[in-house]
């Protein structure tokens, strides 16, 4: 074939091709306005048709569910007033009935147990009694030694503690710091001494209040046909000297003046050897003033004692003054090293 032939045969078809897609393009379109122009109204008139027959079934339902729903409605509230009606008379009758059996079984209850309340009384009384019977020496014992052994003790270890020297620097510090914080230069005078007849008729009214607290006690325990009578409780020990026919409520008084006449002096007598008063032996004294050559400050409570020109000599407040370094030693204190 020749080449002329060839080319005649590639153009006709490239126009057949062109030719087929003009008529597809024209068969698009067509089908196109057929769906707008036929199915279009259509589908509209189809919905008109349906919708009024989906409004009547609606409308169907409703009418034939409604009235059976109203009608089930009715009957649960008539079911749940028969019931009420039903039970309302069985709870009244069981709340009715609920205190009478509680009291019932209460009373059954105790009926059963009081036997064995009773016997466990019985039981029991002979025991208390022999308890209480047991314990009357002992208290009446320890009554007796806190009045005639332990408080004349506590009254002599007071006096003792009171006469320390020791006790009367303390009381006189205490004194100066009271005066410095109120602003007050002068040192107050020593407050009056307590009485010692004063603390006796306080312990006296504390013994007779324990012995009412005890005799209620008696009372409150003891059966009422028992026949048992308190106990009466000794006198109060009062601190008299031998021979004393003074009588007791004169013991108060007598020992008020004993007090005021045993003011103690913070001065020492002329001509009185202040060092033995002193409980660190010779060489030492105990005061704020102490006499010429007491130099070195001694500190109970680190038990060391400072020299003139020491570091520490000026800090140091002194609890007893040496005069010399071998006295300081003998009493137990060591040189600071500061």
């Amino acid at each position: 074939m020749k080449k002329h032939d060839l080319n005649a045969v590639g153009d006709s078809a490239h126009d057949l091709a062109q030719d087929l897609k003009e008529d597809l393009a024209h068969l698009g379109a067509d089908a196109r306005r057929l769906a707008t122009d036929y199915i279009a109204p259509r589908t509209r008139d189809l919905a008109d048709y349906v919708t009024p027959i989906i409004r009547e079934a609606a409308t169907n339902v409703a009418d034939y569910v409604q009235p059976r729903a109203k009608d089930l409605s009715e009957r649960g509230v008539q079911f749940a007033c028969d019931a009420r009606e039903t039970l309302q008379p069985k709870i009244e009758k069981l709340a009715a009935d609920v205190p009478p059996r509680v009291a019932r079984l209460a009373s059954e209850t105790l009926d059963t147990l009081q036997p064995y309340l009773d016997e466990s009384r019985e039981r029991l009384q002979p025991r208390l009694e022999d308890a209480r019977e047991r314990l009357q020496p002992l208290i009446d014992e320890s009554r007796e030694r806190l009045s005639h052994d332990v408080m004349p003790r506590l009254t002599d270890a007071y006096e003792s503690v009171a006469e320390l020297p020791q006790t009367k620097e303390a009381k006189k510090r205490l004194r100066a710091a009271r005066a410095a914080l109120a602003g007050d230069l002068a040192l107050p005078e020593p407050a009056a001494k307590r009485s010692l007849g004063k603390t006796l008729l306080q312990l006296v009214l504390a013994g007779g209040l324990l012995a009412g607290v005890v005799y209620a006690l008696r009372r409150l325990l003891a059966p009422e046909d028992s026949g048992w009578q308190p106990h009466e409780p000794s006198p109060a020990y009062v601190n008299r000297p031998a021979g004393s026919t003074a009588e007791p409520q004169d013991a108060p008084a007598e020992a008020a003046a004993e007090g005021e006449a045993q003011e103690p002096d913070e001065a020492l007598p002329a001509g009185a050897d202040p060092f033995v008063v002193s409980p660190y032996g010779e060489g030492s004294y105990v005061g704020d003033e102490p006499p010429e050559g007491y130099l070195i400050k001694g500190n109970e409570r680190s038990m060391k004692f400072h020299v003139q020109g020491s570091g520490g000599y000026d800090r140091t407040i002194a609890d007893v003054w040496f005069n010399s370094e071998e006295a300081a030693e003998a009493a137990g204190f060591t040189k600071a090293q500061r």
